[in-house]
């Protein structure tokens, strides 16, 4: 399984994070890359920013977590807590370390209505 695809479905398999964002064609609205016309906030967006090798065997892959809200700056906070209490620190599947927390960071976005976080995971 893809990184990307693994952190989508335990994302995706949390109740408590599904209930606070929308939903896109019956499904969590949370993405890999792009959003598609007509997803509604609040969504996520899973992406890689990096796939490095660290040494010969062992590659690390920086995953980015973008949380887009509109209007609701307490909702991004809940919605990135949870993304970390899922993520950071856990065994995702074999051959992997682990996944850690690499940075959690506020983005201004040209629309002051929209309130967007970005969570970095290694």
């Amino acid at each position: 399984m893809h990184p990307l695809d693994w952190v989508q479905s335990e994302l995706e398999a949390d109740a408590e994070l599904t209930s606070m964002l929308s939903t896109y064609q019956g499904y969590p609205a949370i993405v890999q890359e792009v959003v598609p016309d007509g997803m509604q906030m609040p969504y996520i967006i899973i992406r890689s920013e990096a796939d490095v090798p660290s040494n010969d065997l062992i590659n690390d892959m920086l995953v980015s977590i973008d949380v887009y809200v509109e209007e609701d700056r307490l909702l991004v906070r809940q919605i990135g807590d949870r993304i970390e209490k899922l993520l950071d620190m856990t065994i995702p599947f074999p051959h992997c370390i682990s996944c850690v927390r690499a940075g959690r960071y506020p983005i201004e976005q040209p629309d002051p209505s929209v309130k967007m976080e970005n969570l970095k995971f290694k």
